[in-house]
């Protein structure tokens, strides 16, 4: 079963920065000795400061092995081993045949977005909120919630993400009994507009009908 590590949003905001020191060595010296083979415990600490970096965005494994100084195949296993002790979850995109041109890489999402923080060494909120990862926290966040209101009824969360080659991209899409429910999350003073990029999933609304 994999560990709660609650309240560290909270904890960061109050600037309680040693206990999530505490949570990371406790989660490098517990959790990943039992998922899996790690000889350095301070390369796996580098992958998981870069891994947080890509919260909210599509995961491209070459480049963050380059980040971690590590193989790409060694890079695709170490997030499996983070998905599997329940610190990231990685949204698999939305897949249909009628939808022929959408990437395949999953995106990846700390569940905890303070611990993403901490590693990526944003000491409060407000600087958080006026930097460059904004938007990708927000997006984290919100998914996150809505994967918790799922899994804490006990339901599989129906959840995809779909992104074409043109860059298109709709942040999530909800798939309940056949019907698909996009949503557009993002930091944005013209929300209406947002929600054009609808437009990508039509062939499958239409499949379906009104």
């Amino acid at each position: 079963m994999a560990r709660q590590y609650a309240g560290a949003e909270q904890c960061l905001r109050a600037g309680l920065e040693q206990l999530l020191l505490f949570l990371c060595a406790d989660f490098l010296q517990r959790d990943v000795r039992a998922l899996t083979q790690v000889n350095d415990e301070l390369q796996f600490y580098r992958f998981l400061c870069a891994a947080a970096s890509y919260t909210g965005s599509m995961i491209n494994y070459a480049a963050l092995a380059k980040e971690a100084e590590i193989t790409a195949p060694t890079a695709k296993q170490w997030l499996k081993v983070l998905a599997a002790a329940g610190l990231v979850y990685l949204l698999e995109p939305f897949m249909h045949p009628n939808l022929k041109y959408g990437v395949k890489a999953p995106k990846v999402y700390f569940t905890d977005t303070g611990l993403a923080a901490y590693l990526l060494r944003w000491s409060n909120a407000e600087i958080l909120e006026a930097g460059a990862m904004s938007s990708s926290f927000l997006e984290t966040w919100a998914v996150m919630e809505i994967y918790k209101s799922f899994s804490n009824c006990g339901q599989i969360p129906p959840l995809g993400y779909y992104r074409d080659f043109n860059s298109r991209e709709v942040e999530l899409v909800l798939n309940v009994d056949g019907s698909i429910h996009p949503l557009a999350i993002r930091k944005s003073s013209s929300p209406v507009k947002e929600t054009k990029k609808f437009d990508i999933l039509r062939p499958v609304a239409e499949e379906n009908g009104p």
